[in-house]
């Protein structure tokens, strides 16, 4: 009897204890919060689509070639040539500021390796190998999704000024990691077209669009990305040239985001130039403010 007692209270303290528990918990879970991861990153919806490259539409003028202009000359958009090289290497320092719990602030350091061939005298391809050390939730790096970019020129060659259509297609190659905010490690990639034509006696204005078609990461639902710019580039003198330009594009995560670049490149020689350049992000998360130098060779 003592035990059937014994336990029979016992089934009583538990249930008693029970109840306690169930009232109480509403109260607890409003105390608890769980942060829920929104991308890569976790936390900024801009930095972890930025770390693919796949918000990084491309350089200005969609990455086609800008020939400086000569004494008395306008800037072109036209292709490198046969069999002729060049090398880009630019260094881009980007932080972006905390919004609550919706974004950390953190920073990012790329540097950003190009190497461009002309095919031809309408057709060249280039490659950018990007390098990330990334201080946000922690501290990565390592290397970006690498791009391969082909661009058919199509000019007049007897018309120094007249207009230019360039068509490109892009291919992201999976070597970066999503999990580290250095790339989206799928296969991406799409066209684009852009139209350049004289503005005046030292400008050309341009307008293109594009589209990526974006790989899905496991464990995440990213969308494809719109994209398009307009801009314009000026020769200044015969030293220096600067290039400005607004993309608004609709991001993998299916918001309508806005940029402003502008670029200075100083010719240093006939065949290489130094580029200081100033990225602001409108309306992305963090808006984030990308300060760049860069030096071409050819």
């Amino acid at each position: 009897m003592r035990h059937t007692v014994t336990g029979v209270m016992g089934v009583g303290r538990m249930i008693a204890l029970c109840s306690i528990a169930l009232q109480a918990a509403p109260a607890l879970a409003q105390q608890i919060v769980l942060p829920l991861p929104e991308g890569p990153g976790y936390g900024s919806r801009y930095t972890s689509a930025n770390a693919g490259g796949l918000l990084e539409t491309g350089p200005m003028g969609g990455g086609a070639t800008v020939n400086p202009p000569m004494a008395g000359e306008t800037p072109s958009f036209r292709p490198l040539g046969s069999a002729i090289g060049e090398v880009t290497s630019t260094l881009e320092g980007e932080a972006w500021s905390g919004q609550g719990d919706r974004v950390e602030s953190g920073t990012r350091v790329s540097l950003l390796n190009n190497y461009t061939h002309g095919l031809g005298q309408d057709c060249e391809v280039a490659v950018t190998v990007p390098f990330e050390w990334v201080n946000y939730f922690g501290g990565y790096t390592g290397f970006g999704d690498t791009e391969v970019a082909v661009r058919k020129y199509l000019y007049d060659p007897n018309k120094a000024g007249g207009t230019t259509i360039v068509v490109s297609g892009k291919l992201y190659l999976p070597t970066g990691e999503i999990s580290h905010s250095t790339g989206i490690g799928r296969f991406s990639g799409g066209p684009s077209v852009m139209a350049a034509h004289p503005f005046g006696s030292r400008s050309q204005g341009y307008a293109g669009i594009g589209y990526n078609v974006v790989g899905q990461p496991t464990g995440y639902d990213l969308h494809n990305v719109l994209y398009y710019w307009a801009g314009g580039v000026t020769g200044l003198n015969t030293r220096w040239t600067a290039q400005y330009e607004v993309e608004h594009y609709i991001s993998v995560f299916n918001e309508g985001w806005t940029r402003a670049t502008v670029d200075m490149s100083r010719r240093l020689s006939p065949t290489s130039c130094l580029r200081l350049s100033i990225k602001q992000e409108l309306q992305a998360d963090g808006h984030a403010t990308t300060l760049g130098v860069g030096y071409s060779s050819r």
